[in-house]
Parts: structure tokens; sequence; C-alpha cells
């Protein structure tokens, strides 16, 4: 009996022991990891939170594993039970997946799985097929040279006129003191994006009333510290419930993306009352200003609804009406497909335009010199502005060319990378750099990092993909640190190449960002609003942490300004 009992406990223990031999990470042959993290069953996860912890940024976790190998390619295993997820940390080969090779990989499930709570069933949340095409064509329109120009780029000028009178009581009542310019951007940001999405007379703005209230202050209203370094504190100002709610259902993404642990982080979020009611909040929201649109379009034909249209959900529904007329069918106008792009466009414009803001306003009051050669091309382009001491027209933003702008904007987007990394699934067995990369593997390309904003990797030519072809432009390793908006400018200073060298803020290939000409006018014409009325100085370095933090895209974790008003 005891002999048996022993047999029994031994296979057990054989078993259990198998089974920890199978769920521990299989890393990828030929490829660096961190052994340690190999020989548990938690892989690179306990690394990774303890990280987080200490530093809150997500990406510089991912972007030191290949500096602390030393390769251009590493692999970590921060999938439980699942395949690793290969890191390369090199622009040629990034430019070479995304623009060459989407017949061996596709997007993933991560930006899927963090997003599809929040918006639904958008474009960005498909993988490439006829889904993500039908999606794409329903926004097609709204992205057309003659709606951006002519429609929203008037709308989103004169936000960013009542966002300059915001900053203004601001430098008024905080005196030369720093204060936190986060909230003021997103908001900035967030009424260009819904004028945009739903015109100019959606009635609910987020900066008028804070201007408003901030005009009635007084300094001694502003809470202040001791030290002229202290930051100026403004009274809370409530903004219009319908668009709190907004900035709160997006910021839940904020909060899963924090903790690390996307899939788990959402099982539990969606099982919450709050979210339940936002998402409720945001349906109706978005069913709503459907309905509008129905209600314009109803007398107009196909042609004339597109050319009319004063509002992007206007050309989102005019489109669902064609497309079912092609197709045979009923429209759908309240469906997952029109009404995940119509919440898609409010998502994607408003994320990135503010994070690129706030990167771009603490850059700028770092680069001090960057910043005062493009307020003088600014006022020596806009001399008829200048003279009559006013800001610039929409007109003039948008049709003088300006090369020093248009470099400082590419410098800008290739140093503040929104999404630092893109991550493409292997859709078949491949390889990268000559490694073996199996299908279904995550591989992340760092976008800011080696060849990007870093000194690069050797890499022997002989182990890239043939579909390279010819070599893309490179920055020199000992000046791609650098804030230079000067390497962007050619023939002369006369002309911006945008293809200079190596940048990755919108992503490449067929699924580069959908909105990449709405994100260029809008942060145009925001940053001219800023630069011309504005000198950012700086910020004590306890205000001014270089660390990001994840929420739909890469933020600071600090966004201060210091304000002077320029003298006209």
């Amino acid at each position: 009996m005891a002999h048996t009992a022993l047999i029994a406990a031994g296979i057990i223990l054989s078993l259990l022991y198998q089974l920890y031999r199978w769920a521990l990470p299989k890393p990828i042959p030929g490829i660096p990891y961190n052994k340690e993290s190999a020989g548990r069953l938690l892989g690179d996860v306990p690394s990774l939170v303890a990280d987080i912890k200490r530093r809150g940024d997500v990406f510089l976790w991912f972007r030191d594993q290949n500096l602390q190998s030393g390769s251009v390619i590493n692999q970590v295993f921060t999938n439980l039970l699942g395949k690793p997820v290969v890191i390369v940390a090199d622009a040629r080969e990034t430019r070479d997946i995304l623009v060459h090779r989407s017949a061996d990989f596709d997007r993933t499930v991560f930006v899927s799985n963090l997003l599809r709570p929040i918006i639904g069933q958008g474009q960005i949340t498909f993988p490439t097929g006829p889904a993500w095409k039908a999606r794409r064509r329903l926004s097609q329109d709204t992205m057309s040279a003659r709606f951006l120009k002519n429609v929203a780029a008037p709308n989103i000028h004169s936000s960013c006129a009542v966002f300059v009178r915001l900053w203004e009581e601001k430098a008024r009542l905080a005196a030369g003191r720093p204060f936190d310019a986060e909230t003021d951007l997103f908001h900035a940001t967030l009424d260009a994006v819904t004028v945009f999405t739903f015109g100019s007379q959606y009635p609910y703005r987020a900066v008028r009333p804070r201007l408003e209230a901030l005009a009635a202050l007084s300094a001694g209203d502003v809470e202040r510290g001791p030290r002229a370094d202290d930051p100026a504190v403004f009274p809370r100002c409530e903004i219009d419930t319908e668009l709190q709610n907004i900035i709160d259902f997006i910021e839940r993404a904020e909060a899963v993306q924090s903790m690390g642990l996307q899939d788990l982080g959402w099982y539990f979020e969606t099982m919450t009352g709050r979210y339940r009611t936002l998402k409720r909040a945001k349906d109706e929201c978005v069913r709503r200003e459907v309905s509008r649109a129905l209600e314009r379009m109803k007398a107009l034909d196909e042609r004339t609804a597109e050319e009319t249209a004063r509002h992007g959900v206007d050309l989102i529904v005019n489109r669902e009406r064609i497309m079912a007329g092609k197709e045979n069918r009923q429209p759908d106008y309240f469906g997952e497909a029109v009404r995940g792009e119509v919440f898609g466009a409010i998502v994607g414009g408003h994320d990135t335009s503010s994070s690129t803001m706030c990167w771009a306003v603490k850059l700028l009051s770092r680069e001090q010199a960057t910043q005062t050669a493009l307020r003088r091309a600014l006022q020596s382009a806009y001399a008829a502005a200048l003279e009559e001491r006013r800001q610039p027209t929409v007109e003039e933003v948008l049709d003088t060319p300006l090369p020093y702008l248009d470099a400082t904007i590419e410098e800008l987007f290739r140093t503040c990378a929104v999404v630092p990394m893109n991550s493409r699934q292997a859709t078949r067995d491949t390889e990268v750099l000559g490694r073996p990369i199996p299908k279904g593997t995550v591989v992340m390309h760092l976008s800011a990092g080696p060849g990007f904003t870093m000194p690069s990797y050797p890499v022997d030519d002989k182990l890239r993909h043939s579909s390279g072809g010819k070599e893309a432009a490179a920055w020199a390793d000992d000046d791609v640190e650098a804030f230079r908006p000067e390497r962007w400018l050619v023939d002369g200073a006369e002309r911006c190449d945008p293809n200079a060298g190596p940048s990755n803020g919108f992503g490449m290939g067929i699924r580069s960002c959908f909105g990449k000409r709405l994100a260029y006018m809008s942060f145009r014409l925001l940053l001219v609003s800023v630069v011309w009325k504005f000198e950012m100085l700086e910020c004590p370095e306890e205000l001014s942490s270089p660390l990001g933090k994840f929420g739909v895209v890469y933020k600071p974790q600090q966004t201060y300004v210091r304000l002077r008003k320029v003298a006209l």
C-alpha cells in the first residue's frame, strides 16, 4: 500500500514538474533575452511591474531591454503562457517591416484590446482586411482636402483663439510662475476635435467656461507657494458634464495601460459601474449627433450632402448611405460601424494632438534658441499680422510657405513620439535580421530609440530582408539626440524635406495614421497660435521630468509652462 502511494506521489510530482517546465517561457533561438526571467513562470512581468512602480513609464522598460543587452533585437517574456515579445531597435528594419512586409506582419491585438472597450468597432481596432477597409471608407471624406481646409481649419483656428485667451488670463494670474498646462492642452484639442466631428453648432466647449471663470479672478485667488519657482494653482473649474464624461471615458484606457497588464485591467474595469455609466453617456452622445446628421441630410442628395457638409459626422453618415446603395442593403446609421468611426475620430484626434502638444511645449521651453528662431520666422512670414498686432489668420498659417516652421514641426514629431512603439504580429513563420520569428509572435518596433532619437546599433546588411530596397536616409549618430530642426532643411534652407531621415510619429505603410493630415493641420494652427503670443520660459527641474506615461498614446508625466506675453 505504501509502495503504491509512493509511486502515485512520484507520478504526480513528475506531472507537476512537467507542467511547470511546459509553463516556463520558451525563448526564440538566436535572440538575446534575460536568462533569469526565462527560468520563472512569470517571466519578465515582475521586472516590468517593479519598473512601472518606480518610474511609471512602460515604454522605458521596453526600450531599456535592448540597451541592457546591447543588441538591435531582443525578446521579453511578458505574455504569461504565451509567446515571447520581440523588440527591434533599428529604424531601417522598422521601416522595412511596416512599409514592405504586410504579407508577413499585421496589426497586433494590443491596439484592438486597448481601444475596443472605448471606441467599439472603429477601423483602428481591426486587422487589415475587408472589415478594416469598409470602416476606413466610412471616414474617408473627413480627410479630404476640401473639408479640412474649408470647414475644419477655420473652426479649429477659432478654438485656438479661445485657448490663447485662456493662457493670457493664466499668464496674468500666474505672474511669472509656472503652472500645469496638461488639462489646458487636452481641453483645447478636445474642443478642436469635437468641432471637427460635430460641427461649430455643437453646444459644449471645454475651454470657454474656464476662460470665463478665470477672467473674474484676481491674483489673490490663485494658490502660490513661497518660492518663485513654485507653481501657481488655479481654482478648479467644472466643464460641461458631457465633455467631462468623454474625457473620463477615454482616461479609462490610461488607467488600464498604467497597470502594464492590459487584458486583466480591462476585465476588471469593464465590470465597474463607472465604466458602464460613462459608456452609456458616450453612446447617447454619438446617437444624438448621428440623428442630427440624418435630419440635415434628409433633403440633400449624396453629392450635395458631401459638398455642403459642415460636420465630420455628416460625411460619415452620408458615406454610409452611399455604401449601402452600392451594396444593395439598408443603411445602418446607428450600427457599430458608424458609431465606432464617429467616436474613433474623437479619441484619435484628441489624444494624439494633445499629447504631442504637451511634449512640444516642454521641449520648446527647454530649447530657447529654437523657440526664438521659430518666432522670428513667424513674424517675418506673417509681417502683416505683426504690423497690425493681431494673430495670423487661418489662411496665412496654412497658405504661407515657411520652411523653418515645417522643419520645427517635423523635429517635434520626431522627438515627441506619442507612439514610441509600433507593434506588429507575424502572420506566418518569417525572419527579422536573420532570426526566426514564428507565426503569431508580436514584434515591437521602437520609434523613440536607436536610429530615430538615439545612435544606431551596427547591423550586418546581409541580415536584412531583401524587401528593404533602396537604403533610407539615416541620422548621424553624433547629433541624433539633439533637437535640431535644421536637419530637415535642404536646398539652402529653402525647403523642408519630410523624408530627410527616420521619423515614425504617425506609423508607416498601409496601417499608418488615418488622421495624419488633420493632425498636421491642427498642430500647426495651435503651435503658431502659442508661439506667436507667448514666450515659454524654462521651468524648474522638479517640474520638468522627462518621463512619460501611457494613456491611449504616450504623454508626459509633467507638463508645466511658464509664460511671458510677446510684445507685438
